[in-house]
């Protein structure tokens, strides 16, 4: 019997290595505000964590800058329809706000709202808004869109049919407006880290009421962020101009956003965004990529050709995930071959050059949920071939699975040399490129 096994979904993980996350840019003239590598400390995954200096001298107002993402988010933007990954985020983030943001302590904080506060068995929440906002067609941010975004993300406006952020809202019981510029949330039984719901890692930005309300709503965004779409080719570019009506300023009182423009453009491929950098045909590419941070991106940002701003704080987990309820992974032998088949530090030596730590779990030490030692099998080849040969005992056939993997150059040699480290173990499995790896922003 063969299965399919993706990357990404839904079901059981299997942990593989913890990602970094990077941001290059450019180095040159300009009002760009990256930083320099700096002489941080060295962070779990091995990678030299950037300290950024303090930029000399006042920030200047002006100035664009294009900036290479992973993936294209062919979905579109209908914020409480789509499923954005880090590529979506990081343009929802540009043209939206959300309610509530984390500050540089990770702590919550209400951003778009000016409060968002509990009763004390955390039942109703109260989110009150400041005056003045306006969306980016001129329509107020009032009680009553707030309340329909609120309402869409659960999937309680007749408009919207959201498919994942309805199960993240299902204990908000009702959604009332109780003035102009204030909304009640009721809920289900207490729920104490609502406000970090409202924000979802940008993903729960407020859209106007036109948006919401629009036949296009994913390609006919109004936000209230800092910059609003201008132009977007999919696939090409998409272009952002800056919000002369935001409504945030800096500390010294100077308007935000300082850039005039700001160009999003996708290219999947990790090997060529960083040509793209080097040849200056982009100003910023972010990556968690280790085999081109280690190989290209740090060389460059030694050789002072790149500014390079490196973390692996609150890094992502790379994992395999199983289908539990098909052959073969229903069967405990055949979970356990895959686990203790799989080499993980010689996969990060050699596809990630030695940058990233083994992951036990799907949450790195630095993020709740962590837990020390869960029990996860270690590596250990002669009990993979063990189990492997119990499963074909028990089944009559050979432990084989389809692996969809994500259809870089990067995405297939790592499934290459997981495909070799399992045949080591008895375990054949077919290598299966996703068909559009670019599908709502997925992709490395």
């Amino acid at each position: 019997m063969t299965n399919t096994t993706s990357t990404r979904g839904w079901l059981r993980a299997l942990a593989l290595v913890l990602g970094l996350a990077m941001v290059a840019a450019a180095c040159g003239g300009g009002d760009e505000t990256s930083t320099d590598a700096g002489d941080g400390t060295t962070g779990t995954g091995g990678v030299e964590d950037s300290v950024p200096d303090a930029p000399e001298g006042d920030p200047t107002p002006g100035g664009e800058l294009t900036y290479a993402l992973e993936a294209e988010t062919n979905g579109g933007f209908c914020l409480a329809e789509a499923q954005l990954a880090i590529s979506g985020m990081q343009v929802a983030a540009t043209i939206y706000d959300t309610l509530t943001k984390p500050d540089a302590d990770g702590q919550i904080q209400p951003h778009l709202a000016e409060s968002v506060e509990p009763n004390e068995d955390f039942t109703p929440w109260t989110i009150t808004l400041p005056e003045g906002v306006t969306f980016h067609d001129g329509t107020p941010l009032d009680a009553q869109v707030v309340a329909n975004n609120i309402d869409a993300y659960r999937g309680a406006y007749e408009n919207r049919s959201p498919l994942l952020f309805r199960f993240v809202f299902q204990d908000v019981a009702s959604v009332q407006v109780v003035d102009p510029l204030t909304v009640q949330v009721d809920m289900t039984r207490p729920w104490s880290a609502f406000d970090w719901a409202l924000y979802g890692s940008n993903r729960i930005g407020i859209m106007g009421q036109a948006q919401l309300d629009s036949d296009d709503c994913g390609n006919e965004l109004v936000g209230t962020g800092p910059f609003q779409l201008e132009s977007w080719t999919v696939g090409e570019e998409l272009v952002t101009v800056k919000n002369a009506d935001y409504w945030r300023t800096d500390a010294d009182g100077t308007q935000l956003p300082y850039l005039d423009r700001l160009t999003y453009q996708p290219i999947p491929e990790v090997a060529s965004r960083v040509n793209a950098l080097e040849a200056g045909q982009v100003d910023v590419i972010h990556t968690s990529d280790t085999e081109q941070i280690a190989q290209r991106l740090q060389p460059l940002a030694e050789g002072d050709q790149i500014e390079l701003l490196a973390t692996d704080d609150y890094s992502e987990v790379n994992y395999l995930m199983l289908n539990v309820d098909a052959a073969p992974f229903d069967n405990k032998d055949a979970r356990l071959a895959l686990a203790h088949a799989l080499d993980r530090q010689l996969l990060i030596d050699v596809r990630g050059s030695g940058l990233g730590s083994v992951a036990n779990g799907p949450f790195p030490e630095d993020v709740p949920g962590h837990v020390a030692d869960p029990g996860f099998p270690e590596y250990d080849l002669a009990k993979a071939q063990e189990h492997a040969a119990a499963y074909e005992e028990a089944t009559g056939e050979q432990l084989s699975f389809s692996y969809t993997f994500v259809s870089t150059e990067s995405g297939q040699l790592t499934a290459q040399e997981i495909q070799t480290q399992l045949a080591d173990a008895g375990i054949d499995i077919s290598l299966s490129p996703a068909g559009d790896h670019h599908q709502q922003g997925a992709g490395r």
